[in-house]
């Protein structure tokens, strides 16, 4: 199982892409593809993203590239993820939506052969919002209270939340609810 790659909005995604066949096979190109999309929970699918580069073109005038078994070819690639266009993170949210990005490789064959393109190899890609916890948007503190009870109005319960700040690193926070009578 290959490992989750993991981007954050403010780089990209560059790097490179192996072919190492096992027989002889001649190809157009390689279509690699960079493609996000949200689905909600009632079966909804929408476009956020869909960037294609294509890679091993033939060279010098040539309909296809052939790739000898056994010969390794190595490709670069770089994806720009937008700045302008204020894309969601990934998640998943339980029967709300789903938001996913994958990074998909497909080997095109010439159009003369039996089958015009071999199975695509594809990964997901976490995109994620980087952000400082530091900064002056989540130093402040949060302070919320409430009081909880039956319908009838009697009060079962007042609650306060004192949070010395609104974002903690992973491992940093931890909560402790207290029975009130």
């Amino acid at each position: 199982m290959c490992p989750l790659l993991v981007v954050y909005w403010l780089t990209d995604i560059s790097g490179y892409l192996i072919v190492n066949p096992k027989k002889t096979i001649d190809i157009q190109h390689i279509a690699l593809k960079f493609y996000g999309f949200v689905e909600t929970y009632s079966g909804d699918k929408f476009t956020l993203l869909n960037e294609e580069k294509q890679l091993a073109k033939p060279l010098q005038a040539r309909k296809y590239t052939t790739f000898f078994s056994g010969q390794i070819h190595e490709y670069d690639f770089e994806f720009e993820i937008p700045r302008d266009k204020r894309l969601p993170s990934s998640a998943n949210i339980p029967k709300v939506a789903n938001v996913v990005y994958f990074l998909t490789a497909t080997l095109k064959k010439p159009r003369f052969r039996f089958s015009h393109s071999l199975c695509p190899i594809s990964e997901e890609v976490k995109i994620l919002d980087k952000i400082d916890v530091q900064s002056l948007d989540y130093i402040s503190p949060v302070n919320m209270s409430s009081e909880l009870g039956f319908i009838n109005g009697s009060k079962l319960c007042f609650w306060n939340l004192y949070l010395p700040k609104s974002a903690f690193l992973r491992g940093t926070f931890s909560l402790t609810v207290e029975q009130c009578g």
